[in-house]
């Protein structure tokens, strides 16, 4: 569950005493970062900048387990340039603060849509993590039966036609292979989330969605949250398979994933009352079409 308001009010103040003790360093600044739920929920990412200089980010997670999974991944991830974890504990997990340009403001941002697709390979390319060797086949019914549930809360509360929600379920069931291959994820791969650092390198700077998952999941958010010309989609997922290879199942699977990701979205938007589920429905009919 996420916190009340007044929850996570104490909840920080026990962070920021912790970790004022855990780093021997006085916090002079705390400031809200981004709102991971809607309008109705509080802020649970912040800024925090040290007497002496440093900054960092503290995210408080849904579990004690999730920050613990999610800290381990960003470790196994470290010589890809992801910010690591300067403290950990419970829900409350710290990291290092990184700055840059970012990507939409970088000189020649649209000649570095290969240099992102190979990170995003590199990730998807990890070979183990904890002893667990990498890709495993997952099964897809739950993401299916997810999404199902979805459509039907889109349909009651969203004013998405039944027919449009059983042709969309329809298409998904038609281009699913029952099994996925799925490694490390990024959950969030998007020109949003980059920065160019002051070596000249694409960094990712929001990396709470690192998760085990399917890869072609994973690249289908990308496809969502960063639209791209159809010849730019080509060249990305062009240079993302020189490194990661079919590792995401080919093209053949890609519809079923698209269309999870715009339902997840619309869902998302539509349940915590954030901007843009009118444009994501409208993507789902627009994707329903091309198929």
């Amino acid at each position: 569950m996420i916190p009340t308001a007044h929850e996570l009010e104490r909840e920080l103040a026990d962070d920021l005493a912790w970790l004022r003790d855990e780093l021997a360093a006085r916090i002079v600044e705390v400031a809200p970062v981004s709102p991971l739920r809607g309008r109705d929920r509080p802020r649970a990412a912040f800024r925090l900048t040290l007497a002496d200089g440093r900054q960092l980010k503290l995210r408080r997670l849904r579990s004690p387990e999730r920050a613990a999974e999610l800290a381990r991944l960003i470790e196994r991830l470290r010589e890809l340039g992801i910010p690591q974890v300067v403290a950990l504990r419970a829900e409350a997990l710290v990291v290092e603060w990184l700055d840059g340009t970012p990507f939409a403001d970088a000189e020649g941002a649209p000649e570095r849509i290969e240099e992102a697709a190979r990170l995003l390979g590199r990730i998807h390319a990890t070979p183990e993590i904890d002893g667990l060797i990498l890709p495993v086949l997952r099964a897809t019914e739950d993401e299916l039966l997810a999404m199902q549930q979805e459509l039907a809360a889109l349909v009651r509360v969203a004013g998405l036609a039944p027919d449009t929600a059983e042709r969309l379920f329809a298409a998904a069931r038609a281009h699913d292979c029952g099994r996925a291959p799925c490694g490390i994820v990024h959950g969030d791969f998007c020109a949003e989330n980059f920065v160019i650092d002051g070596g000249g390198r694409l960094r990712v700077v929001d990396n709470e969605g690192i998760e085990l998952g399917p890869f072609a999941r994973d690249l289908a958010r990308v496809w969502s949250r960063w639209p791209l010309p159809e010849p730019a989609w080509a060249r990305f997922l062009a240079a993302y398979r020189e490194l990661a290879g079919d590792a995401d199942g080919g093209d053949a699977e890609l519809p079923l994933w698209k269309i999870r990701s715009l339902v997840r979205s619309a869902w998302y938007r539509v349940t915590y009352r954030l901007a843009g589920a009118d444009a994501a429905l409208a993507g789902l009919r627009s994707l329903l079409e091309r198929l």
